[in-house]
């Protein structure tokens, strides 16, 4: 497999799979970065963003541990099901990890998500994937979530 690396004006990069697209048009507006694997057989494109947002806070004032709850409230929320979190050490550094099952109303669906700060940033980065197309793309997720350097 071939891999490219996107590198943002601000610092922060990530590796992907080389016949995935990647699409910063909307980061002045968003904060966003979306990166799309080639057309799946599912209904949904499998797809990884990048957000970056500015916090109030800094990096130590972070507790990952706490932060799980948090976030599995927030994917919870948003109708998922199924939902782990833990505190996983990746190559940018610690951060806090969720794994859930979204249902809609004709559309299943796998997301990963990491959330990671650092002094006055913060990053969220999403997988996401038709739930018949997941077992195909989770290998390059997680070829994101480890390729991914936040530059800072």
């Amino acid at each position: 497999a071939t891999y490219k690396t996107f590198t943002r004006i601000d610092g922060w990069t990530m590796k992907y799979p080389g016949d995935w697209t990647a699409d910063d048009s909307n980061y002045a507006t968003s904060g966003l970065v979306s990166f799309a694997a080639p057309t799946a057989g599912g209904t949904l494109r499998p797809n990884f963003g990048v957000t970056k947002t500015k916090t109030s806070f800094t990096a130590d004032m972070v507790d990952y541990a706490d932060l799980q709850g948090t976030i599995k409230t927030i994917i919870e929320s948003s109708g998922g099901a199924n939902v782990t979190t833990k505190v996983v050490s990746l190559p940018a550094g610690d951060a806090v990890r969720g794994d859930a099952d979204l249902t809609k109303p004709g559309l299943s669906l796998k997301i990963n998500q990491v959330q990671m700060y650092r002094d006055n940033v913060g990053f969220v980065l999403n997988f996401m994937s038709a739930s018949d197309d997941y077992d195909t793309y989770k290998a390059d997720a997680e070829l994101m979530f480890q390729g991914f350097q936040p530059g800072i």
